[in-house]
């Protein structure tokens, strides 16, 4: 354990404060799996032991101290002032054994995960049938023609809002889809797709700033942030 003093980190979140809970784990939640991990820590599946309900908690796995403090808590900043159907939401935040906890609301896939099962799914098809090919390839239009909708609806969202966002960090794994169509009530969902993992975005105030610090998987990276050159909204897109 660091022995950092950890009262000393607590930052405001949308008039509250992140406080350190020893124990919230486990006595608020079951922990149901492991959802995936990465360098940063790991996302769990869990679910409220009084609700029933199901959420995603992040675990990191630095020890929160005053070098990384801002950083991890800038995903809390920017989830806990954004309530859209457009982004995942953001429902707590907590320091228990001296790391970062944040819970979001659970969604079934992410964009890998589909891209994965739609390629196995046509790989397993037969081509002999001409009709079947030209039906495949629909359905395939369509699929990518309708991810790519919402996708660009809910960049539009975080790029015009008074102070936009830029994501920096936007792939496959980062863009959630939701399994069910129905919403709460029962009502039709208007958006399916969500986007999550805010640990690098940042916000645009289009004073003349830019930002030349390249950030997110050099796979999905825009030409001008690969080489650190000035870059704004417009690299999410890439």
């Amino acid at each position: 354990m660091c022995d950092t003093n950890v009262e000393s980190l607590i930052v405001p979140l949308n008039g509250a404060i992140i406080k350190t809970i020893e124990g919230n784990l486990n006595n608020q939640f079951e922990v149901l799996g492991k959802i995936g991990n990465g360098s940063f820590g790991k996302v769990v599946k869990v679910r409220d032991k009084q609700t029933n309900t199901i959420y995603a908690i992040k675990m990191f796995y630095q020890e929160i101290s005053d070098k990384n403090n801002e950083s991890f808590n800038k995903e809390c900043q920017c989830l806990s002032q954004i309530r859209s159907d457009f982004v995942v939401e953001f429902r707590s935040a907590w320091i228990e054994g001296q790391r970062l906890h944040i819970e979001t609301e659970f969604c079934d896939h992410n964009l890998r995960e589909v891209i994965n099962a739609k390629n196995r799914l046509f790989s397993q098809t037969s081509v002999d049938d001409t009709s079947v090919v030209y039906v495949l390839a629909l359905i395939d239009y369509f699929i990518a023609y309708e991810l790519f909708e919402e996708l660009t609806k809910s960049l539009n969202y975080l790029h015009t809002l008074d102070t936009p966002i830029i994501h920096r960090d936007l792939k496959p794994e980062n863009i959630l889809v939701v399994n069910s169509l129905c919403g709460a009530g029962g009502s039709l969902r208007r958006q399916f797709i969500k986007i999550c993992d805010f640990g690098y975005a940042k916000p645009h105030d289009y004073s003349g700033q830019s930002h030349t610090k390249d950030k997110g998987d050099i796979t999905y990276m825009a030409p001008e942030v690969v080489r650190s050159s000035h870059y704004d909204p417009k690299s999410d897109i890439y």
